[in-house]
Parts: C-alpha cells; structure tokens; sequence
C-alpha cells in the first residue's frame, strides 16, 4: 500500500538528453495528480504527459524514477531487540532468535508483498503506458489525417487563387485589348470627324464656286438677252424703214407697159404655162 502522508520530492534524473525544466514541469504534474488523487493512486502517463505538456518519452522515463521514489518511501520502523534481552540466557536467546526469524519471515512477506505490489503496479505502468502510446499513436494520425486534409484544402486554394490570377491576367488582357480597340475607333472617329469637315468645308467652297459661276451665267444670260432684244428692236426698226423705202420706191416709179402673151399649144395640145416674174427682193 502506498503511504497516504507521503509527496515524492523533485526528481533530477541522470538523463543529458532531458531539459531539468521538462523533468520539474512532469514532477510537478504527477504530484498535483497524486495530491487531487487522494494519494490513492498513482496519476497515469497519459495524463501526466498531458498537464505537463511533455512528449511521451519524456514522460515515461520521469514518471518511472517518480513511482520508484514514491515507492522507496520510510515505512513504519521495525521494532528492535530490547536492551534489556542482550544479556539474558541461552534460552532468550533462543527466544529471540525465533523471534527474529519470525520478524524476518514476516518483513520478507511483507516484502515480497510490495514486491508483487510492485510488480501489479509496474505491470499497471506498462499498461498505461501501452495505452498512452495508442492513444498518441492515434493522435497523431488523428493529426496527420488533419495535416493532409489542410494540404488538401491548401493545394485546393492555392490552384484556385492561381486559376483566379488566370482569369485576372485574361481579363486584364482582355480589358487592354478593349481600351486599344476603343482607343483605336476613337481616332478612327476623329478622322471621320476630321474628314467630315474637311469635306463640308469643301462642298461649302464647291457651293459657292457654282453659285459664283450661276450668278455668272445668269447675269451672262442676261446680257445676251438684252442684247437679242436691242437686236430685234434694232431688227423692226430696219425693217420698218425698209418698208417705208419700198412704199416710196412704189410711189416714185412709173408702171411699165404689159407685154403680149402669145399663146402656142405644145404637141399634147396644152397651152403653155405662165411663168410670173420673181418679185423685186426688199431691202432690209
């Protein structure tokens, strides 16, 4: 049985490869499980691994050097010979030597007691031991299983984020492309607007050159007809005094004797024709 009054001091194992503060925060760990415990049973690897926040080997071999500490602990002190009997007979002697041999016999059951004891308890030890190795065993996949998910998660983003930056370069390109195309139809408009005027500015010239030219026409147009009226006046008025001389030629002149018509018959028996004088032309 354990000693319910006893507290395991600080262990300092002689072991290089383990920081003095790991050994400290798995001693302080096991005797706080150990005081909450009642003294009534030895705190497990398990959770003494996990208040201390160590690794399990760590845990293992501090919590060996602990539970053998706890169990090197003063028992109740063994009664010894009375003085008084050093220097009886023989048959006292005797007496005390069954009786040592009786408190002999009784010290090495109670020893091989502990010892079972011990040996339950280290078996216990193994046992939880055993267990503690699963149960991180298990955690640990557990983590590893959780580890390869993220990957998983993490390739998933990652390829999304690059096929995002994709879309993001094209649609960049692409806007480019749009704004050069734009920029392009743009000019293209001003030419168009360029040419536009250029080409209204010359059929506004062309414009006022044939209207020039009209005004030069019609006034030309004009002229000629004033000047084929001036002639046609001028035309009636010589005409006119050709008359008048006609009239006084007429007046002036004596008539001439009218010649003889002689009439012959030509073989088919019809009289000749006459043939009338052309008339005097007039004077225009």
């Amino acid at each position: 049985m354990l000693n319910q009054q006893h507290q395991p001091e600080h262990i300092m194992l002689p072991h290089d490869d383990i920081d003095p503060e790991i050994i400290r925060r798995i001693s302080d760990a096991a005797d706080q499980l150990f005081n909450e415990g009642g003294h009534n049973a030895v705190p497990s690897v398990d959770a003494v691994r996990r208040r201390a926040r160590a690794n399990m080997n760590h845990a293992s071999l501090v919590m060996r050097t602990w539970r053998q500490q706890l169990q090197a602990q003063p028992g109740p002190a063994e009664e010894l010979m009375p003085e008084s009997l050093r220097h009886v007979g023989n048959q006292l002697i005797l007496n005390i030597w069954r009786e040592a041999k009786k408190t002999a016999n009784t010290h090495l059951a109670s020893t091989k007691a502990a010892w079972e004891e011990e040996r339950g308890e280290l078996e216990e030890f193994r046992r939880q031991l055993s267990t503690a190795f699963d149960a991180q065993s298990r955690e640990l996949k557990e983590a590893q299983a959780a580890l390869a998910t993220l990957r998983k998660e993490s390739d998933e983003r990652t390829t999304a984020c690059s096929a995002l930056e994709q879309r993001t370069i094209e649609a960049e390109t692409a806007h480019i492309g749009s704004e050069r195309v734009l920029r392009q139809a743009q000019e293209e408009i001003l030419e168009l607007r360029k040419l536009l005027v250029a080409t209204q500015a010359a059929q506004e010239r062309i414009g006022q050159q044939l209207q020039e030219q009209l005004r030069a026409q019609v006034a030309a147009a004009e002229g000629h007809l004033a000047e084929q009226k001036r002639t046609a006046e001028q035309l009636g008025q010589l005409r006119q005094e050709a008359g008048e001389l006609r009239a006084r030629v007429a007046q002036s002149t004596p008539p001439l004797p009218k010649p003889q018509k002689k009439t012959s018959r030509k073989p088919n028996g019809k009289p000749p024709s006459t043939q009338a004088s052309p008339a005097p032309p007039q004077g225009e």
